[in-house]
């Protein structure tokens, strides 16, 4: 279990008859077709359309769960608890811990719940326990050399309040739902979708040569436009990058080549979008 471990998370509960019912009208992930024992990745919005809070929902027989990063948790349950008025539900921080996995491998025993992650053939699975974790790093580690490959998102990677939903992908990830009506921001991303309006996105690289800095750093185009690196480990890292670069073959750090590497998840969604003007 230690080997899986992800540190640095926060797990809200939510309960009460009317938890389905209040969450669905917020997040952009459908939560009525959601199962006990089944989790999906969503997001919380501002009105205009833009990413505040990126989280797991888990579903139980009494519960759902939020598992959200360390520094989002009291803000999020801040936030949640305005939307509250007289729904029947009850909001509180938990004690719970979050595990993960990659595929292939055995699903965590001894949990609250464990649930294959769906975002991405590369995730496997996650689950959230009550066990203590022995930290040793291996699962921050492992989970971050995933989701590079997958291009998700954590909201480390979000200009919070400016970046939009599909910039950030959750439109390939299974994020956002286009049936369930209305949440908040649902105007804007549905307006994005409809009209492709989406100039640039999260995308995934790799350093064909060496390694990328622990900090800071950027890629740069023939232009000489030049992109700040997110998320990185080794030689693989998240940008947000114009979609007119998507297929560019000129992109450099410290004057080595740099490739684009779109997981083939997303390969329909972006084929649609990266010809437009």
């Amino acid at each position: 279990m230690k080997h899986n471990h992800i540190s640095r998370r926060n797990v809200l509960s939510l309960r009460g008859q009317d938890r389905i019912s209040f969450l669905q009208g917020l997040v952009t992930a459908d939560l009525i077709t959601l199962s006990p024992g089944e989790m999906v990745f969503s997001a919380l919005l501002s009105p205009q359309g833009k990413i505040r809070y990126l989280f797991y929902i888990f579903c139980t027989d009494d519960a759902l769960y939020l598992d959200c990063a360390e520094d989002q948790g009291p803000a999020l349950l801040k936030q949640l608890g305005l939307f509250k008025l007289r729904a029947d539900i009850e909001l509180m921080t938990s004690t719970l811990n979050v595990y993960a996995g990659p595929p292939g491998t055995s699903l965590c025993e001894e949990t609250l719940v464990t649930a294959t992650d769906r975002t991405s053939p590369m995730t496997g699975w996650r689950a959230l326990s009550s066990l203590p974790p022995v930290t040793s790093g291996d699962g921050d580690n492992k989970w971050l050399e995933r989701r590079l490959k997958a291009g998700i998102p954590e909201i480390c990677d979000i200009s919070l309040d400016k970046t939009i939903a599909l910039e950030a992908n959750l439109d390939c990830l299974g994020a956002i739902s286009w049936t369930k009506g209305c949440y908040m921001g649902q105007e804007v991303t549905a307006r994005s979708h409809y009209r492709t309006l989406i100039k640039r996105r999260l995308v995934p690289v790799s350093l064909q040569d060496g390694i990328f800095p622990e900090t800071g750093g950027e890629i740069t185009a023939s232009d000489q436009s030049s992109f700040p690196l997110l998320s990185r480990r080794g030689n693989r890292a998240l940008i947000m990058l114009p979609r007119t670069l998507w297929n560019n073959s000129d992109l450099k750090y410290a004057g080595k080549v740099v490739s684009v590497d779109i997981p083939e998840q997303f390969t329909e969604i972006f084929s649609s979008q990266e010809s437009l003007p």
